[in-house]
């Protein structure tokens, strides 16, 4: 591993650890759909980790769900409905997968 990798690595590790620890504490003070908006935010973040390191062999499934984060986790500031939509549409999402996965034998990154 090669130190520009590893400080970037580093950086980006740091900057997520700091958001999570951030979100768990503002989250205290806000309504509670704010929490499942920063923690989908946080998934988000954890996936383009994924993809710097990884970046050809990243999981594209995870990169599907990043994008649909990306294109939806604002909607809980105009519909609270919709935004619990695209939650339980996420999370179903990944359960498919993750049955897809175990029956297919592929290792889940």
């Amino acid at each position: 591993m090669n130190q520009s990798f590893s400080n970037d690595f580093n950086k980006q590790i740091f900057d997520i650890v700091v958001f999570a620890l951030s979100a768990a504490r503002i989250s205290a003070d806000e309504p509670p759909l704010y929490g499942s908006l920063r923690l989908i935010d946080l998934a988000s973040k954890l996936i383009k980790l994924q993809e710097s390191v990884e970046k050809d062999k990243a999981d594209k499934f995870l990169q599907q769900i990043r994008q649909t984060i990306e294109e939806k986790k604002y909607t809980v500031m105009a519909s609270e409905e919709e935004f619990i939509k695209t939650l339980d549409q996420l999370v179903s999402n990944c359960a498919r997968e993750l049955k897809n996965r175990k029956k297919s034998g592929k290792s889940v990154k």
